[in-house]
């Protein structure tokens, strides 16, 4: 995980930090909660990793086939649905309430 601080002018600085690992064929998509926490898709889970990037949980999926999106919604931003992708009763919207708002909220 990279870090590109933004100075006042806008101009950005020289990242700094480490490569996340693949999770089994790539993250693709991203929320962040208030708390810093990235929400991250994998093939059949939701990974959360703290600020520092460290893996501090998942969210299991293997009822689907491919899980592709996540965004923080719901009338106190602690909705986390998730996206996926396949045929069937296998793809669709989902969701789970959290403890923690999402980003922005």
């Amino acid at each position: 995980m990279f870090s590109y601080p933004v100075l006042a002018d806008g101009s950005v600085t020289p990242g700094t930090g480490t490569r996340l690992n693949a999770y089994n064929g790539g993250a693709d998509g991203l929320g962040m909660d208030c708390a810093g926490n990235l929400y991250i898709t994998a093939p059949q889970s939701v990974v959360v990793l703290s600020p520092e990037g460290m893996e501090i949980g998942s969210l299991p999926m293997s009822q689907v086939e491919s899980v592709t999106n996540v965004a923080f919604g719901g009338p106190e931003h602690k909705t986390l649905f998730i996206t996926s992708m396949g045929t069937g009763d296998k793809r669709g919207v989902f969701s789970v309430e959290l403890g923690v708002p999402g980003f922005p909220y």
